[in-house]
């Protein structure tokens, strides 16, 4: 992340490292000013570099980038929250959500589909997706005002992602995206959950919540090469 106060010239040459790694360079890469909204952008090559070098010309207050144009990477950065990656091999379409609680109660991804379908003709049926590491239910103590609100977005099936234990909610981000992704359309052999915990495994993620704020982030990142 280039905007947590870590060394941007460590930033920089680990994204080069990445990018390169899956065939791209920083002046394909695209990254959001993530702001926990349900707010999508369609990109372009002419988008290209933009949030790759500095958080000040990445797209604006965005958490969901969705593109057909090859050569680009789509770039989401974390610290416990999920992000979510669709490709739709019918039509060479890809997208990237950022999924904290904010954007998993706001459908985010189910949104990220319904553009794809209305912009691209995509088909959720053949829409691949895979789910980030994030912090699990394990170590996602919430409020009672997060358990309203999926309560008041998926009705009694908002119930069903939560747990308690020791008089404390417990939230299960992936459940709840896992709900709603299936509910779109996407079959359950095309959808790939990470198992890892962020918060658990603290010594290969970044995490905010094990580490108190203080701490950088990860990217997820998706993207097509041109060969």
């Amino acid at each position: 992340g280039v905007h947590v106060n870590d060394d941007s010239n460590s930033v920089i040459s680990n994204r080069e490292k990445a990018s390169r790694e899956l065939g791209f360079t920083l002046n394909n890469l695209i990254a959001m000013e993530q702001v926990h909204s349900d707010n999508l952008e369609v990109v372009t090559e002419a988008d290209g570099g933009r949030g790759a070098f500095s958080w000040d010309d990445a797209i604006e207050k965005t958490d969901g980038l969705i593109c057909n144009d090859k050569n680009l990477l789509l770039m989401a950065v974390v610290a416990d929250c999920a992000v979510a990656v669709f490709y739709d091999p019918a039509h060479d379409v890809i997208a990237v959500s950022h999924c904290g609680w904010r954007g998993t109660v706001k459908k985010l991804a189910v949104k990220t589909i319904r553009e794809m379908e209305k912009i691209f003709n995509s088909r959720p049926s053949d829409i691949i997706v895979g789910i980030s590491p994030c912090i699990d239910s394990c170590c996602y103590e919430v409020g009672h005002d997060v358990f309203s609100e999926f309560c008041n977005n998926f009705g009694t099936s908002g119930k069903t992602f939560f747990y308690r234990e020791n008089g404390s909610l417990h939230l299960d981000m992936k459940k709840a995206i896992k709900f709603q992704l299936i509910e779109a359309g996407i079959k359950e052999e095309h959808l790939e959950i990470s198992p890892l915990c962020t918060s658990c495994r603290n010594d290969l993620f970044f995490s905010h919540r094990a580490e108190k704020g203080k701490t950088g982030r990860f990217g997820v990142m998706i993207g097509m090469t041109l060969q």
